[in-house]
């Protein structure tokens, strides 16, 4: 990837983009970089599948980290309602 601040070249799968950085170039350099990454990863164990093919594999798996990622927070968020009720009933006892 090159470019300045406010654009931001990357290429995969031998195609150039050009993206606007926004307010947080670096962030969009990240997420670039973990879909290159993640398309590599793919092209290599499928080095004669056509590009297009390797994209949407890609789009599948990041898609499935996402909503992976939305379980694990969902499942934090309802651990730490249990901990705060729980803490809440220890309060509560202290109180009496």
């Amino acid at each position: 990837m090159a470019g300045d601040s406010s654009t931001i070249t990357v290429e995969i799968l031998g195609t150039r983009l050009q993206l606007r950085g926004g307010e947080n170039p670096q962030a969009v350099r990240q997420v670039c970089e973990y879909v290159r990454a993640r398309v590599q990863e793919i092209a290599n164990h499928s080095p004669t599948a056509p590009a297009l093919q390797i994209a949407l594999l890609a789009a599948i798996n990041i898609a499935d980290d996402l909503r992976l990622a939305q379980r694990q927070d969902e499942l934090l968020e309802a651990a730490a309602e249990k901990a705060g009720q729980i803490l809440d009933k220890t309060i509560h006892l202290d109180d009496r």
